[in-house]
């Protein structure tokens, strides 16, 4: 997992540095594949924090992979659905668990095919009232115009954290 992190750091990084000319508005030196893939990543987060589920629905591959990192043993969001479907029923379980408090995109970086979101997210978990507050990476991949790979970086042993009834709550003891 560490190794991962190291990656995606090195992966941002990199992407930081050779997209630093490139404008934060899609234009400029974006390619129309990439301002495109950059208009849907836009509208998939602005749908989503508006609560629009079917235009965000729309910008989903009909066959997209949906992944969050880590295992589904310790945050039951964690895991992979495959399909619209599947990922109708990921939302249903996120929302059965957590109430949005805020959530946001912060920066969006394009590659190709390739759009990285920086975001940060509060929420509070519904079962034992903590709040988790993070930052999260989205690496979206694009496939005929629509995501077709959806990977969630985020913080999971706070996730993990806050799930846990306060009898079970992790010490640093």
């Amino acid at each position: 997992m560490r190794n991962l992190l190291v990656v995606l750091v090195i992966v941002i990084g990199g992407l930081l540095v050779s997209g630093a000319a490139l404008a934060a508005d899609g234009q400029g030196l974006y390619t129309t594949a990439e301002q495109a893939n950059l208009a849907t990543a836009q509208a998939c987060f602005n749908a989503f924090t508006s609560g629009d589920m079917d235009s965000f629905f729309a910008t989903l591959d009909d066959n997209v992979v949906w992944e969050v990192n880590g295992s589904p043993d310790f945050v039951p969001t964690h895991g992979k659905w495959e399909g619209i479907d599947a990922v109708r029923d990921w939302v249903g379980l996120v929302d059965s668990e957590l109430e949005f408090l805020d959530f946001a995109a912060d920066n969006y970086y394009v590659d190709g095919d390739t759009v990285i979101v920086v975001c940060h997210e509060r929420n509070r978990v519904k079962a034992t009232n903590k709040t988790i507050d993070e930052r999260e990476v989205f690496l979206l991949t694009f496939t005929n115009g629509k995501i077709a790979h959806f990977l969630i970086f985020d913080d999971s042993a706070q996730e993990h954290w806050a799930l846990q009834p306060e009898s079970q709550s992790l010490s640093a003891g």
